[in-house]
């Protein structure tokens, strides 16, 4: 293979990653707003330094009078999406459930029924995947339209 060829396919799959995760973030960005996370769009210099402050594409937690739960993506849609307790509880619910139905997937098992126990474990696993262990900070004045 010559070093054009070898080029080439390098920058094909590099491609290829970058649309996969481009992809994927989508698919998140849909089931946060499935599960009742609304959609703020950075529009000042303050709010795109907040979003660069954020861990990138992860639930994060934000402590206060009310616990919120955040996930920035500045490179994608240069937003910010912001939910509760009950918003939270349904993603992580929603990313388990996906996990599970992938999982059975591969076995060819239809309508997977899992354990109490089994689902708690797949809700382990999505929020190691998902959320920032970390807790986030973030100055509301400037979003205005969080009360």
């Amino acid at each position: 293979m010559g070093p054009r060829l070898a080029l080439a396919l390098a920058t094909l799959f590099a491609l290829g990653c970058a649309t996969i995760r481009a992809e994927r973030a989508t698919e998140r960005e849909g089931l946060l707003v499935e599960s009742g996370f609304r959609k703020l769009a950075a529009t000042t210099d303050a709010q795109q330094a907040d979003l660069a402050r954020l861990p990138s594409r992860r639930i994060a937690a934000v402590p206060g009078a009310v616990r919120r739960y955040v996930w920035a993506d500045a490179e994608g849609c240069g937003c910010l999406y912001l939910g509760e307790q009950p918003e939270y509880d349904f993603f992580i619910r929603k990313l388990a459930r996906e996990l599970i139905d992938n999982d059975y997937l591969v076995t060819s098992t239809p309508g997977p029924q899992v354990s109490p126990l089994e689902e708690e474990q797949y809700e382990r696993i999505a929020t190691q995947a998902f959320v920032d262990p970390h807790e986030a900070s973030i100055d509301w004045n400037h979003w205005p339209a969080v009360e």
